[in-house]
Protein backbone atom coordinates (compact mmCIF):
# COMPACT_ATOMS: atom_id res chain seq x y z
CA UNK A 1 0.00 0.00 0.00
CA UNK A 2 1.70 3.33 -1.09
CA UNK A 3 0.68 6.46 1.18
CA UNK A 4 0.96 9.43 -1.43
CA UNK A 5 1.91 12.64 0.89
CA UNK A 6 2.89 15.23 -1.70
CA UNK A 7 1.01 16.87 -4.76
CA UNK A 8 1.74 17.51 -8.09
CA UNK A 9 4.97 15.95 -9.50
CA UNK A 10 6.90 16.18 -6.34
CA UNK A 11 6.31 12.17 -5.41
CA UNK A 12 6.05 11.83 -1.32
CA UNK A 13 9.23 10.04 0.09
CA UNK A 14 6.60 7.09 0.96
CA UNK A 15 6.22 6.48 -2.65
CA UNK A 16 9.71 5.25 -3.30
CA UNK A 17 10.40 3.50 0.23
CA UNK A 18 11.12 -0.12 0.17
CA UNK A 19 8.29 -2.51 0.96
CA UNK A 20 8.97 -4.04 3.74
CA UNK A 21 8.97 0.38 5.23
CA UNK A 22 5.05 1.10 4.30
CA UNK A 23 4.16 -2.48 5.31
CA UNK A 24 4.94 -1.89 8.89
CA UNK A 25 3.28 1.84 8.69
CA UNK A 26 -0.58 1.96 9.97
CA UNK A 27 -3.08 3.96 7.17
CA UNK A 28 -4.69 5.97 9.69
CA UNK A 29 -7.37 6.86 7.28
CA UNK A 30 -8.83 3.04 6.26
CA UNK A 31 -7.40 0.54 8.93
CA UNK A 32 -9.77 -0.49 10.97
CA UNK A 33 -9.96 1.66 14.18
CA UNK A 34 -9.83 -1.29 17.24
CA UNK A 35 -6.77 -2.45 15.49
CA UNK A 36 -5.30 1.05 15.17
CA UNK A 37 -5.84 2.10 18.71
CA UNK A 38 -3.93 -0.89 19.94
CA UNK A 39 -1.03 -0.71 17.38
CA UNK A 40 -0.65 3.23 18.53
CA UNK A 41 -2.36 3.15 22.44
CA UNK A 42 0.02 0.24 23.40
CA UNK A 43 3.52 1.96 22.25
CA UNK A 44 2.57 4.56 23.63
CA UNK A 45 1.66 3.52 26.76
CA UNK A 46 4.28 0.72 27.09
CA UNK A 47 6.44 4.02 26.38
CA UNK A 48 4.53 6.42 28.99
CA UNK A 49 4.86 3.85 31.78
CA UNK A 50 8.71 3.54 31.68
CA UNK A 51 8.58 7.16 31.16
CA UNK A 52 6.57 7.19 34.46
CA UNK A 53 8.68 4.29 36.11
CA UNK A 54 11.87 6.07 35.11
CA UNK A 55 10.62 9.27 37.30
CA UNK A 56 9.58 6.59 40.00
CA UNK A 57 13.18 5.17 40.05
CA UNK A 58 14.42 9.14 40.98
CA UNK A 59 11.61 9.25 43.39
CA UNK A 60 12.94 5.60 45.26
CA UNK A 61 16.26 6.71 45.56
CA UNK A 62 15.50 10.52 46.71
CA UNK A 63 13.73 8.76 49.49
CA UNK A 64 17.00 6.58 50.30
CA UNK A 65 19.65 9.47 50.66
CA UNK A 66 21.30 10.28 52.81
CA UNK A 67 19.41 7.46 54.88
CA UNK A 68 16.08 5.85 54.57
CA UNK A 69 13.15 7.27 56.62
CA UNK A 70 12.27 10.37 57.55
CA UNK A 71 15.92 11.49 57.26
CA UNK A 72 15.08 11.66 53.57
CA UNK A 73 11.92 13.48 53.66
CA UNK A 74 13.19 17.16 52.49
CA UNK A 75 15.32 15.33 49.67
CA UNK A 76 12.26 12.98 48.62
CA UNK A 77 9.96 16.97 49.01
CA UNK A 78 13.23 18.98 46.73
CA UNK A 79 12.82 16.23 44.58
CA UNK A 80 8.99 16.65 44.53
CA UNK A 81 9.07 20.46 44.06
CA UNK A 82 11.28 19.91 41.46
CA UNK A 83 8.28 18.47 39.17
CA UNK A 84 6.73 22.06 39.08
CA UNK A 85 9.93 23.41 36.87
CA UNK A 86 10.59 19.93 35.18
CA UNK A 87 7.08 19.57 33.98
CA UNK A 88 7.35 23.51 32.83
CA UNK A 89 10.09 22.41 30.59
CA UNK A 90 7.86 19.44 29.55
CA UNK A 91 4.99 21.05 28.96
CA UNK A 92 6.31 23.65 26.23
CA UNK A 93 7.99 20.44 24.48
CA UNK A 94 4.65 18.26 24.96
CA UNK A 95 2.97 21.64 23.51
CA UNK A 96 5.04 21.82 20.60
CA UNK A 97 4.75 18.19 19.79
CA UNK A 98 1.31 17.89 20.38
CA UNK A 99 0.43 21.48 18.36
CA UNK A 100 2.79 20.23 15.63
CA UNK A 101 1.37 16.41 15.42
CA UNK A 102 -2.38 17.85 14.86
CA UNK A 103 -1.33 20.36 11.94
CA UNK A 104 1.00 17.31 10.41
CA UNK A 105 -1.31 14.61 10.73
CA UNK A 106 -3.84 16.58 9.25
CA UNK A 107 -1.51 17.80 6.21
CA UNK A 108 -0.67 14.28 5.69
CA UNK A 109 -4.43 12.75 5.74
CA UNK A 110 -4.96 15.55 3.64
CA UNK A 111 -1.94 14.62 0.99
CA UNK A 112 -0.30 17.45 1.27
CA UNK A 113 3.26 16.58 2.35
CA UNK A 114 4.98 19.65 1.39
CA UNK A 115 2.66 21.86 3.72
CA UNK A 116 3.30 19.07 6.44
CA UNK A 117 7.63 19.41 5.50
CA UNK A 118 7.36 23.51 5.86
CA UNK A 119 5.14 22.94 9.36
CA UNK A 120 8.10 21.30 10.85
CA UNK A 121 10.24 23.65 9.91
CA UNK A 122 8.74 26.21 11.40
CA UNK A 123 7.82 24.36 14.45
CA UNK A 124 11.37 24.00 14.96
CA UNK A 125 11.97 27.64 14.81
CA UNK A 126 9.38 28.19 17.52
CA UNK A 127 11.03 25.47 19.73
CA UNK A 128 14.25 27.29 19.23
CA UNK A 129 12.98 30.38 20.49
CA UNK A 130 11.10 29.09 23.79
CA UNK A 131 13.86 27.15 25.15
CA UNK A 132 16.45 29.92 25.08
CA UNK A 133 14.13 31.84 25.85
CA UNK A 134 12.81 29.80 29.10
CA UNK A 135 16.68 28.88 29.80
CA UNK A 136 16.91 33.00 29.84
CA UNK A 137 14.45 33.48 32.69
CA UNK A 138 14.52 30.73 34.46
CA UNK A 139 18.36 31.00 35.46
CA UNK A 140 19.82 34.67 34.19
CA UNK A 141 16.98 37.09 34.71
CA UNK A 142 17.00 38.57 38.36
CA UNK A 143 13.57 38.89 40.27
CA UNK A 144 12.75 42.47 40.26
CA UNK A 145 13.00 44.11 43.72
CA UNK A 146 14.33 40.76 45.29
CA UNK A 147 17.71 39.63 43.53
CA UNK A 148 18.72 36.59 42.44
CA UNK A 149 17.09 33.75 39.79
CA UNK A 150 13.41 33.20 39.54
CA UNK A 151 14.18 29.51 40.06
CA UNK A 152 15.95 30.09 43.45
CA UNK A 153 12.46 32.54 44.47
CA UNK A 154 10.59 29.38 43.32
CA UNK A 155 12.31 26.49 45.78
CA UNK A 156 12.75 29.61 48.43
CA UNK A 157 9.04 30.34 48.55
CA UNK A 158 7.92 26.55 48.26
CA UNK A 159 9.69 25.38 50.86
CA UNK A 160 8.57 28.54 53.15
CA UNK A 161 12.22 29.79 53.20
CA UNK A 162 13.56 26.31 54.38
CA UNK A 163 17.59 27.36 53.35
CA UNK A 164 18.28 23.23 52.91
CA UNK A 165 15.59 22.60 51.02
CA UNK A 166 16.56 25.07 48.52
CA UNK A 167 19.58 23.96 47.66
CA UNK A 168 19.03 20.46 47.34
CA UNK A 169 15.83 22.19 44.54
CA UNK A 170 18.73 24.03 42.45
CA UNK A 171 21.46 21.50 42.64
CA UNK A 172 18.53 19.10 41.03
CA UNK A 173 16.98 21.21 38.46
CA UNK A 174 19.76 23.65 37.38
CA UNK A 175 21.46 21.24 35.10
CA UNK A 176 18.33 19.72 33.97
CA UNK A 177 17.45 23.70 33.14
CA UNK A 178 20.09 23.49 30.67
CA UNK A 179 19.04 21.07 28.93
CA UNK A 180 15.57 22.36 28.08
CA UNK A 181 16.33 23.82 24.58
CA UNK A 182 17.35 20.81 23.14
CA UNK A 183 14.42 18.74 24.52
CA UNK A 184 12.14 21.51 23.06
CA UNK A 185 13.44 21.30 19.73
CA UNK A 186 13.78 17.36 19.82
CA UNK A 187 9.87 17.17 20.38
CA UNK A 188 9.14 18.06 16.81
CA UNK A 189 10.94 15.06 15.68
CA UNK A 190 8.69 13.16 18.14
CA UNK A 191 5.90 14.96 16.60
CA UNK A 192 6.65 13.35 12.85
CA UNK A 193 7.02 9.85 14.26
CA UNK A 194 3.68 10.53 16.12
CA UNK A 195 2.01 12.05 12.66
CA UNK A 196 3.00 9.11 10.94
CA UNK A 197 1.80 6.49 13.91
CA UNK A 198 4.68 5.39 15.09
CA UNK A 199 4.68 5.55 18.95
CA UNK A 200 6.53 1.96 19.12
CA UNK A 201 10.04 4.01 19.08
CA UNK A 202 9.27 6.24 21.52
CA UNK A 203 8.41 3.34 23.63
CA UNK A 204 11.29 1.73 22.86
CA UNK A 205 13.81 4.64 23.95
CA UNK A 206 11.66 4.95 27.44
CA UNK A 207 11.80 1.35 28.04
CA UNK A 208 16.10 1.84 27.53
CA UNK A 209 15.90 4.88 28.95
CA UNK A 210 14.20 3.43 32.20
CA UNK A 211 16.87 1.12 32.41
CA UNK A 212 19.74 3.17 31.71
CA UNK A 213 18.61 5.44 34.45
CA UNK A 214 18.17 2.16 37.10
CA UNK A 215 21.92 1.60 36.57
CA UNK A 216 23.29 5.33 36.79
CA UNK A 217 20.97 7.03 39.89
CA UNK A 218 22.82 5.11 42.62
CA UNK A 219 25.98 5.29 40.76
CA UNK A 220 25.98 8.58 41.00
CA UNK A 221 23.62 9.67 43.92
CA UNK A 222 25.88 7.75 46.31
CA UNK A 223 29.11 7.38 44.67
CA UNK A 224 31.62 5.39 46.87
CA UNK A 225 29.32 5.76 49.76
CA UNK A 226 28.05 2.81 51.15
CA UNK A 227 24.40 2.27 50.98
CA UNK A 228 21.53 -0.23 50.86
CA UNK A 229 18.05 -0.76 49.32
CA UNK A 230 15.28 -3.15 50.61
CA UNK A 231 18.08 -4.55 52.64
CA UNK A 232 20.59 -5.36 49.83
CA UNK A 233 24.10 -3.52 50.97
CA UNK A 234 25.93 -1.92 48.13
CA UNK A 235 29.49 -0.91 48.03
CA UNK A 236 30.58 1.05 44.53
CA UNK A 237 34.38 1.71 44.35
CA UNK A 238 35.61 4.78 45.81
CA UNK A 239 36.59 6.91 43.39
CA UNK A 240 33.12 7.70 42.56
CA UNK A 241 31.91 11.21 43.67
CA UNK A 242 28.96 11.43 45.95
CA UNK A 243 26.80 13.82 44.04
CA UNK A 244 23.39 13.37 46.18
CA UNK A 245 20.03 14.95 44.81
CA UNK A 246 21.92 16.21 42.05
CA UNK A 247 23.21 12.39 41.01
CA UNK A 248 19.83 12.08 39.46
CA UNK A 249 19.63 15.21 37.48
CA UNK A 250 23.23 14.16 35.82
CA UNK A 251 21.53 10.49 34.97
CA UNK A 252 18.02 12.13 33.52
CA UNK A 253 20.53 14.66 31.54
CA UNK A 254 22.76 11.60 29.94
CA UNK A 255 19.66 9.43 29.29
CA UNK A 256 17.57 11.96 27.44
CA UNK A 257 20.26 13.15 25.41
CA UNK A 258 20.83 9.90 24.20
CA UNK A 259 17.10 9.17 23.53
CA UNK A 260 17.02 12.62 22.13
CA UNK A 261 19.46 11.63 19.59
CA UNK A 262 18.27 8.03 18.53
CA UNK A 263 14.35 9.92 17.90
CA UNK A 264 15.98 12.72 15.53
CA UNK A 265 17.52 10.07 13.41
CA UNK A 266 14.51 7.32 13.36
CA UNK A 267 12.13 10.59 12.21
CA UNK A 268 14.87 11.77 9.52
CA UNK A 269 14.40 8.39 8.21
CA UNK A 270 11.02 8.46 7.81
CA UNK A 271 11.67 10.28 4.62
CA UNK A 272 9.10 13.28 5.45
CA UNK A 273 12.13 16.26 5.90
CA UNK A 274 13.05 15.02 2.30
CA UNK A 275 13.37 18.18 -0.04
CA UNK A 276 13.55 20.82 2.75
CA UNK A 277 14.91 23.84 2.36
CA UNK A 278 17.02 26.62 4.06
CA UNK A 279 14.22 29.00 3.32
CA UNK A 280 11.46 27.17 4.92
CA UNK A 281 13.54 28.19 8.60
CA UNK A 282 11.99 31.79 7.64
CA UNK A 283 9.72 32.96 9.71
CA UNK A 284 6.33 32.01 7.79
CA UNK A 285 3.38 33.97 9.80
CA UNK A 286 0.74 32.21 7.67
CA UNK A 287 2.06 28.56 9.05
CA UNK A 288 3.43 30.05 12.53
CA UNK A 289 0.65 31.12 13.81
CA UNK A 290 -1.20 27.77 13.20
CA UNK A 291 2.03 26.24 15.61
CA UNK A 292 1.55 28.71 18.05
CA UNK A 293 -1.96 28.59 17.62
CA UNK A 294 -1.80 25.07 18.22
CA UNK A 295 1.04 24.66 20.37
CA UNK A 296 0.21 27.11 23.02
CA UNK A 297 -2.84 26.04 24.14
CA UNK A 298 -1.45 22.63 24.36
CA UNK A 299 1.28 24.11 26.04
CA UNK A 300 -1.07 26.36 28.70
CA UNK A 301 -2.49 22.88 29.34
CA UNK A 302 0.30 21.27 30.43
CA UNK A 303 1.24 24.69 32.18
CA UNK A 304 -1.72 24.40 33.95
CA UNK A 305 -1.34 20.44 34.94
CA UNK A 306 2.35 21.71 36.65
CA UNK A 307 0.62 24.46 38.05
CA UNK A 308 -1.89 22.40 39.75
CA UNK A 309 0.86 20.09 40.88
CA UNK A 310 2.61 23.72 42.65
CA UNK A 311 -0.34 24.62 44.11
CA UNK A 312 -1.28 21.38 45.80
CA UNK A 313 2.62 21.45 46.78
CA UNK A 314 1.86 24.58 48.66
CA UNK A 315 -1.96 23.87 49.78
CA UNK A 316 -0.52 20.45 51.78
CA UNK A 317 1.99 21.75 53.64
CA UNK A 318 -0.08 25.11 54.99
CA UNK A 319 -2.53 22.62 56.09
CA UNK A 320 -0.63 20.52 57.69
CA UNK A 321 1.02 22.81 59.58
CA UNK A 322 -3.03 24.66 60.75
CA UNK A 323 -4.25 23.82 64.04
CA UNK A 324 -5.73 20.65 63.74
CA UNK A 325 -3.42 18.71 61.80
CA UNK A 326 -2.88 15.08 63.14
CA UNK A 327 1.05 15.19 61.95
CA UNK A 328 1.52 18.02 64.06
CA UNK A 329 1.25 15.33 67.19
CA UNK A 330 4.55 13.74 66.17
CA UNK A 331 6.42 16.63 64.26
CA UNK A 332 7.51 19.87 63.68
CA UNK A 333 5.60 22.19 61.75
CA UNK A 334 8.64 22.42 59.25
CA UNK A 335 9.10 18.95 59.16
CA UNK A 336 5.18 18.11 58.48
CA UNK A 337 5.29 20.43 55.26
CA UNK A 338 8.27 17.89 54.36
CA UNK A 339 6.56 15.02 54.97
CA UNK A 340 3.43 16.02 53.51
CA UNK A 341 4.63 17.19 50.39
CA UNK A 342 7.38 13.84 49.85
CA UNK A 343 3.90 11.93 50.61
CA UNK A 344 1.77 13.71 48.16
CA UNK A 345 4.07 13.17 45.55
CA UNK A 346 5.21 9.74 46.03
CA UNK A 347 1.01 8.75 45.79
CA UNK A 348 0.79 11.00 42.73
CA UNK A 349 3.52 9.19 41.23
CA UNK A 350 1.62 5.69 41.36
CA UNK A 351 -1.51 7.46 40.13
CA UNK A 352 0.10 8.01 37.07
CA UNK A 353 1.20 4.63 36.67
CA UNK A 354 -2.24 3.37 36.74
CA UNK A 355 -3.21 6.73 33.84
CA UNK A 356 -0.99 5.19 31.88
CA UNK A 357 -3.17 3.10 29.31
CA UNK A 358 -5.22 6.15 29.16
CA UNK A 359 -2.84 8.62 28.20
CA UNK A 360 -1.82 5.83 25.38
CA UNK A 361 -4.71 5.94 24.45
CA UNK A 362 -5.46 9.94 24.17
CA UNK A 363 -2.14 10.42 22.10
CA UNK A 364 -3.48 7.49 19.56
CA UNK A 365 -6.85 9.27 19.18
CA UNK A 366 -5.47 13.04 18.56
CA UNK A 367 -3.36 11.41 15.59
CA UNK A 368 -6.27 9.22 14.44
CA UNK A 369 -9.01 12.07 14.59
CA UNK A 370 -5.82 14.55 12.84
CA UNK A 371 -5.51 12.06 9.71
CA UNK A 372 -9.09 11.32 9.61
CA UNK A 373 -9.96 15.03 9.91
CA UNK A 374 -7.76 15.99 7.06
CA UNK A 375 -9.21 13.21 5.20
CA UNK A 376 -12.50 14.07 5.35
CA UNK A 377 -13.78 10.70 7.01
CA UNK A 378 -16.58 11.96 10.13
CA UNK A 379 -18.04 8.33 10.56
CA UNK A 380 -14.65 7.08 11.46
CA UNK A 381 -13.72 10.11 13.89
CA UNK A 382 -17.10 9.39 15.77
CA UNK A 383 -16.33 5.58 15.82
CA UNK A 384 -12.86 6.13 17.71
CA UNK A 385 -14.24 8.59 19.52
CA UNK A 386 -16.70 6.87 20.99
CA UNK A 387 -14.54 3.17 21.64
CA UNK A 388 -11.63 5.31 22.77
CA UNK A 389 -13.92 6.53 25.76
CA UNK A 390 -15.58 2.49 26.09
CA UNK A 391 -12.07 1.21 26.46
CA UNK A 392 -10.54 4.49 28.91
CA UNK A 393 -13.65 3.83 31.24
CA UNK A 394 -13.47 -0.14 31.21
CA UNK A 395 -9.38 0.86 32.25
CA UNK A 396 -9.85 3.21 34.85
CA UNK A 397 -12.10 1.15 36.97
CA UNK A 398 -9.81 -2.12 36.57
CA UNK A 399 -6.97 0.62 38.02
CA UNK A 400 -9.39 1.98 40.91
CA UNK A 401 -9.28 -1.61 41.95
CA UNK A 402 -5.84 -1.86 42.22
CA UNK A 403 -4.81 1.12 43.58
CA UNK A 404 -7.41 0.93 46.24
CA UNK A 405 -6.13 -2.06 47.09
CA UNK A 406 -2.73 -1.35 47.54
CA UNK A 407 -2.92 1.72 48.75
CA UNK A 408 -1.08 1.09 51.48
CA UNK A 409 1.37 -1.52 50.18
CA UNK A 410 2.56 0.56 47.46
CA UNK A 411 3.55 4.07 49.17
CA UNK A 412 5.46 1.69 52.08
CA UNK A 413 7.67 0.60 49.25
CA UNK A 414 8.86 3.77 48.87
CA UNK A 415 9.52 5.78 52.01
CA UNK A 416 9.39 3.81 55.50
CA UNK A 417 8.27 7.03 57.58
CA UNK A 418 5.40 6.97 59.44
CA UNK A 419 3.91 10.36 58.63
CA UNK A 420 4.69 9.66 55.15
CA UNK A 421 3.42 7.06 54.68
CA UNK A 422 0.25 8.34 56.20
CA UNK A 423 0.17 11.07 53.46
CA UNK A 424 0.43 8.95 50.25
CA UNK A 425 -2.22 6.34 51.84
CA UNK A 426 -5.18 8.65 52.11
CA UNK A 427 -4.30 10.82 49.07
CA UNK A 428 -4.47 6.86 47.26
CA UNK A 429 -7.59 5.62 48.96
CA UNK A 430 -9.53 8.72 47.57
CA UNK A 431 -7.87 9.30 44.22
CA UNK A 432 -8.83 5.60 43.21
CA UNK A 433 -11.75 7.05 42.82
CA UNK A 434 -11.29 10.03 40.50
CA UNK A 435 -9.20 7.78 37.83
CA UNK A 436 -12.22 7.46 35.71
CA UNK A 437 -13.56 11.05 36.05
CA UNK A 438 -9.61 11.94 34.22
CA UNK A 439 -10.33 9.38 31.87
CA UNK A 440 -13.76 11.22 30.89
CA UNK A 441 -11.23 14.81 30.40
CA UNK A 442 -8.70 13.39 28.86
CA UNK A 443 -9.98 11.16 25.99
CA UNK A 444 -12.62 13.98 25.32
CA UNK A 445 -9.38 16.60 25.27
CA UNK A 446 -7.82 14.61 22.78
CA UNK A 447 -10.39 13.77 20.85
CA UNK A 448 -10.93 18.02 20.05
CA UNK A 449 -6.83 18.40 20.10
CA UNK A 450 -6.91 16.12 17.11
CA UNK A 451 -9.69 18.55 15.81
CA UNK A 452 -7.27 21.28 15.98
CA UNK A 453 -9.47 22.61 18.64
CA UNK A 454 -7.07 22.53 21.95
CA UNK A 455 -8.50 25.17 23.96
CA UNK A 456 -11.03 23.42 25.77
CA UNK A 457 -8.69 21.34 27.42
CA UNK A 458 -6.57 24.49 28.60
CA UNK A 459 -9.86 25.71 30.31
CA UNK A 460 -10.92 22.41 31.43
CA UNK A 461 -7.71 21.80 33.21
CA UNK A 462 -7.55 25.47 34.64
CA UNK A 463 -10.57 24.77 36.33
CA UNK A 464 -9.45 21.11 37.61
CA UNK A 465 -6.05 21.75 38.78
CA UNK A 466 -5.54 25.74 39.63
CA UNK A 467 -9.08 27.32 40.48
CA UNK A 468 -10.74 24.26 41.54
CA UNK A 469 -8.09 23.19 44.75
CA UNK A 470 -8.24 26.45 45.52
CA UNK A 471 -11.14 27.11 46.42
CA UNK A 472 -11.25 24.06 47.86
CA UNK A 473 -7.80 24.95 50.15
CA UNK A 474 -9.80 28.58 51.57
CA UNK A 475 -12.96 26.75 52.41
CA UNK A 476 -11.01 23.83 54.19
CA UNK A 477 -9.07 26.30 56.04
CA UNK A 478 -12.31 27.83 57.25
CA UNK A 479 -14.67 24.73 57.87
CA UNK A 480 -12.11 22.09 58.69
CA UNK A 481 -8.19 23.56 59.34
CA UNK A 482 -5.75 20.82 59.10
CA UNK A 483 -8.32 18.25 57.71
CA UNK A 484 -6.12 16.77 54.73
CA UNK A 485 -8.83 14.49 54.38
CA UNK A 486 -11.92 17.28 54.14
CA UNK A 487 -9.08 18.83 51.31
CA UNK A 488 -8.85 15.51 49.27
CA UNK A 489 -12.83 14.91 49.29
CA UNK A 490 -13.13 18.64 48.04
CA UNK A 491 -10.88 18.23 45.54
CA UNK A 492 -12.28 14.97 44.28
CA UNK A 493 -15.68 16.84 43.31
CA UNK A 494 -14.06 19.14 41.74
CA UNK A 495 -12.30 16.79 39.13
CA UNK A 496 -15.57 14.90 38.32
CA UNK A 497 -17.66 17.88 37.77
CA UNK A 498 -15.13 18.67 35.15
CA UNK A 499 -15.41 15.20 33.84
CA UNK A 500 -18.83 15.20 33.74
CA UNK A 501 -18.98 18.48 31.66
CA UNK A 502 -16.08 16.94 29.36
CA UNK A 503 -18.70 14.24 28.28
CA UNK A 504 -21.88 16.62 28.02
CA UNK A 505 -19.85 19.39 26.27
CA UNK A 506 -17.69 17.50 23.61
CA UNK A 507 -20.21 15.78 21.18
CA UNK A 508 -21.85 18.71 20.38
CA UNK A 509 -18.66 20.48 19.90
CA UNK A 510 -17.43 18.22 17.70
CA UNK A 511 -20.97 18.32 15.44
CA UNK A 512 -20.34 21.91 14.78
CA UNK A 513 -16.50 21.38 13.97
CA UNK A 514 -17.19 18.67 11.53
CA UNK A 515 -20.07 20.73 9.94
CA UNK A 516 -17.58 23.39 9.53
CA UNK A 517 -14.53 21.48 8.25
CA UNK A 518 -16.68 19.42 6.09
CA UNK A 519 -18.56 21.86 4.76
CA UNK A 520 -15.42 23.83 3.60
CA UNK A 521 -13.84 22.87 0.21
CA UNK A 522 -10.71 20.90 0.46
CA UNK A 523 -7.68 23.30 -0.14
Amino acid sequence: MTEQTQDGPGAAPEAIAPEATKSRRPDLTSDPIGKLLIMLAVPAGIGFFFMIAYNLVDTIWANQYPEPGEAANMTGAALGRSFGPFFLMQAFSIGLMQGTTALVANSLGAKRGDQARHTIAQAMVAGVLVGVTLLVFALFIPVPGVGGSFIKLYYFTLSSGNEEATRLGLAYIIPILWLSPFLIVISVFNAILSAKGDFTTFGIIQVAAFFMNLILDPILVFGGTPFSLYGLAVDLPDFLPELGVAGLAWATVITQLLGALVVMLVALRTGILRGLKITEFIPFWPLLSQVIGQGVPAAVNMLLIAGGFISIQFFVPEIVKQTGSVLLQTMSAADAAEAAVNGYMNAARIEQLLLLPVIGLELALISIVGNNLGARKEERIWRVYRLGLITAIIMTLTATVIQFAGHQLFPSLINRSDETLAVSSQVLSISAFLLTAYALIFINSGTLQGMKRPVFAMIINGVRLVVGPAVVFVIVSIVAPGNLLVFWLGYGLVAWGCGLFAMWYTPGRMRRVLARELNTPST
